[in-house]
């Protein structure tokens, strides 16, 4: 620990004001300078100095003995949610210029390093494996570099591009060169896909980075740990060295789309951001590889060291071509190059249509008919890519027998992935559930499935388990051609009810199973247009916001209740089938849930509700009947 001389007294810590992360709490909350130093009752220039750092002597570090600092201090705390022990440092980092201290502990650092214990891969969900993978060298390359790179530059690499660019089969690829040997530093890997909790990502993160109570190594236990703690936890795990690499794939699922006070790209939650901001600055030897359709705009700040953007290319034709070879297609060069102009070279394009043409037309490309080409070259008025892809699954979903088309659909309504256990309750569901599979056994659903995989379109979603999913594109193509409502398929591919929905609640749940049992019961109750049951479950089950973000402290949990509500970032879409005055109620909250932005008023408390215990068990009552609708009935859609 660095010590500084001080005049008359023996050696002792030094204490730094810690301004790095005054600002990116302020950036984390989308305030100005100006409005901070207001918010605190002081002027924009003595705001300034203290997170340019210039409060901080060069020699004693920073001095909180003057009133004026410490209620400085205090109202910055009040003001930004940070604790008076982040602002104030002490130790190393607290004396700059102390270069023997810090050549001490470079050394320190570098045996730890040798005798820190080994990492293995954590894969908490499956990247999807292309089937075939071509082309892509150099941006492999570059990424296996920067893999070994101490300390990494950039911090953060984002592979950013619209659906089907190819960039989840390139992480995966990346993934693959690594291997799952025990490494120096862990390996996470998260797909938003698959999960979109922004809390479960952080606590499984927390769990594996920083296991036991203080981070002594990989595999230890861990207690479990409130939801505000798991950034603290986490940062601390991350900031000790080891060169951790976290691989999130999807993050777009998880930020806006611009609108409603929201700029494009910007993340939900503000505790992921602030966890990606401080990797992007420095963290440790922590890394992020991220992939996304949007901009990373809450790491714009980093643009210029902390974060690159690596943006696939399209194939090339000489790429496209050996792309169709592999999936069995014959032909010229002339064929293959026409196929490949269909396609624009976007990957996911080039890959479906050379399954399809191998699978049904016998690999012959020049059986692709006129009207399917002619079909193909009308997708240029509009989204090229899109509508090109979609053309292409439209044949395809054509050419395949009835039972796979809506074996297809049918997974494709669940963002996990669906065992076959699962799907299998759907085919004894009977009717329209189960579609053309009404009938099969395990051996034809085991069947169908082996030959979605064999032409790429499902992949094994989770590592030793038989659980499938699907590209996302392909998903949203397959789920519009179910024909019956997806709330109703869901339900009846869910093996039973949540743990405990049958009993009414003495106070509202605390713990994580039983808040994510009555989360998921109000998301199906919103998709089956009950808004009315679902705002009762929210309000008086759940306790609302003020129960989860304010007393729990599940901030994204209840911002995600919020919006699905809503039906997106925009508080105006609440559902109108709900009365004035909950919809006002829910329209608060949710200005509540989100950093204060300028040019966003406050709206005004709605009149109180009564939570009484009488209302809250006869909101549970409701929701336990509908529960044991959904889930007991042989159809799995007892409500309609």
């Amino acid at each position: 620990m660095a010590r500084v001389s001080r005049v008359g007294r023996s050696a002792e810590p030094a204490v730094s004001f810690n301004h790095t992360l005054l600002q990116r709490a302020r950036l984390d909350l989308d305030l100005t300078q100006e409005q901070v130093a207001a918010s605190i009752g002081v002027d924009v220039r003595t705001y300034r100095r203290y997170e340019s750092g210039a409060v901080n002597d060069p020699r004693l570090g920073f001095s909180v003995r003057s009133p004026s600092r410490r209620r400085i201090i205090e109202r910055l705390g009040a003001e930004l949610g940070l604790a008076e022990a982040e602002l104030l440092v002490v130790g190393a980092e607290a004396a700059p210029g102390a270069e023997p201290a810090a050549e001490e502990a470079g050394a320190a650092s570098q045996a730890a390093e040798a005798l820190a214990p080994a990492w293995r891969p954590l894969h908490a969900h499956t990247l999807q494996r292309a089937r075939h993978f071509v082309g892509r060298g150099e941006i492999l390359d570059r990424l296996s570099a920067w893999a070994d790179a101490s300390p990494p530059c950039p911090r953060v690499i984002a592979l950013l591009g619209v659906g089907g660019a190819g960039k989840t089969a390139i992480a995966e690829r990346f993934l693959q060169g690594l291997g799952d040997a025990p490494r120096p530093g862990g390996v996470l890997v998260w797909s938003f896909y698959d999960d979109p909790r922004s809390e479960a990502f952080l606590d499984q993160a927390a769990a594996y980075f920083a296991p036991g109570a203080g981070g002594s190594g990989p595999g230890a236990p861990r207690p479990p740990v409130a939801p505000g703690e798991q950034l603290a936890q986490l940062k601390e795990a991350l900031g000790q060295g080891p060169p951790h690499l976290l691989v999130l794939d999807g993050l777009e699922t998880v930020q806006a789309e611009g609108g409603a006070g929201r700029a494009h790209g910007e993340l939900h939650d503000a505790l992921l951001r602030r966890l990606l901001c401080a990797v992007a600055s420095g963290l440790g030897g922590a890394r992020a590889l991220v992939t996304s359709r949007f901009e990373l705009a809450d790491l714009s700040a980093w643009a210029e060291g902390g974060l690159a953007t690596i943006r696939p290319e399209p194939l090339c034709e000489g790429d496209a071509a050996s792309l169709l070879r592999r999936w069995g297609i014959h032909g010229d060069d002339g064929a293959l190059g026409a196929l490949f102009e269909r396609t624009g070279g976007h990957a996911l394009s080039v890959a479906v249509l050379g399954s399809y043409v191998g699978a049904f037309l016998g690999g012959d490309a020049g059986r692709l008919s006129a009207a399917q080409a002619a079909h193909l070259a009308e997708a240029e008025h509009d989204d090229v890519l899109a509508r090109r892809l979609s053309s292409v699954l439209s044949a395809y979903a054509r050419a395949l027998p009835p039972g796979e088309r809506d074996l297809l659909a049918r997974l494709s309504v669940f963002p996990g992935g669906a065992g076959e256990e699962a799907l299998l309750q759907l085919v004894r569901a009977g009717g329209e559930i189960a579609g053309a599979m009404a009938g099969w056994g395990a051996a034809e659903l085991a069947r169908g499935l082996a030959r979605l995989e064999r032409l790429g379109l499902v992949f094994a979603a989770r590592p030793g388990e038989r659980c499938y999913s699907t590209h996302p594109f392909v998903r949203q193509h397959f789920k519009s051609l179910l024909g019956v409502p997806p709330e109703r398929v869901h339900a009846a591919g869910s093996a039973a009810p949540p743990p405990r929905l049958d009993e009414a609640p003495r106070r509202a749940p605390r713990e994580r199973e039983a808040v994510d049992a009555y989360e998921a019961i109000l998301t199906e109750l919103l998709g089956a247009g009950r808004a009315g049951e679902a705002y009762e479950i929210y309000a008086l089950a759940l306790g609302g916001f003020a129960h989860l973000g304010l007393k729990l402290g599940d901030m994204a949990r209840g911002a995600r209740i919020l919006r699905a509500f809503a039906g997106g970032d925009d508080p105006r879409g609440m559902p109108a089938s709900l009365p004035s005055r909950v919809r006002a109620s829910l329209v608060y909250e949710t200005r509540g849930s989100t950093p204060v932005r300028s040019g966003i008023s406050r709206l005004p408390a709605p009149a109180t509700r009564r939570t009484t215990s009488s209302p809250a068990r006869w909101a549970t009552r409701r929701c336990s009947r509908w529960v044991c609708a959904r889930w007991r009935t042989p159809s799995g859609c007892g409500a309609t």
